[in-house]
């Protein structure tokens, strides 16, 4: 059930990030083939997305026995230096790279199959920090709220053509929320 709804969350908060690369795929595909490159595409993406949320329920028992708001403060706080470092900014770029893909028959297919294992690839390590929130988060108040925040902070970055500056700004918005946390759970 937790997978399940893992995968729900990663396709709401995914998906509007990924609606340009997706448009790049059907646009390098022939009209035939569109449909079954976007599907392959999206599939293979989502699988990058299902796995990290699978190890992310294996490591759950982890944080779940620290005290209200240890856990969140932490992981807003590692976000918020993730950031920052230049192995966000060379993610992010690699998020922002197209790929030429074949236009039809099998190779198409495998070629979106790659190009989704790239692009997930690349997302899932720009963006490993904001999603180990919301499995912190899951199921606690406001979760909606942190859905919607890491949402945009994710959509934004994709689609900006120049997103430095919005991660630093993001950076800043974590690193408040994880004093806020720690300063209302009692624990600073």
């Amino acid at each position: 059930m937790a997978l399940a709804m893992w995968m729900l969350m990663s396709v709401a908060m995914m998906l509007p990030a990924t609606v340009p690369v997706l448009e790049h795929v059907g646009m390098n595909s022939l009209r035939r083939c569109q449909q079954r490159a976007m599907a392959t595409f999206a599939a293979v993406f989502l699988a990058v997305w299902i796995g990290y949320g699978a190890l992310l329920m294996g490591l759950a028992p982890l944080w779940s026995t620290l005290p209200d708001g240890v856990a969140l403060a932490s992981a807003l706080a590692l976000a918020a230096v993730w950031q920052l470092t230049v192995h966000k900014r060379r993610a992010l770029r690699d998020c922002h790279r197209a790929s030429p893909l074949p236009l039809s028959g099998w190779p198409a297919v495998a070629g979106a199959g790659r190009f989704g294992l790239r692009q997930g690839g690349a997302c899932l390590r720009s963006c490993w920090a904001l999603m180990l929130i919301m499995a912190v988060a899951s199921g606690g108040r406001g979760e909606l709220s942190w859905m919607a925040l890491l949402t945009g902070i994710v959509t934004t970055e994709k689609l900006v053509r120049k997103p430095h500056r919005l991660t630093e700004v993001a950076a800043a918005v974590l690193a408040a929320t994880a004093v806020t946390v720690a300063l209302t759970s009692g624990i600073a």
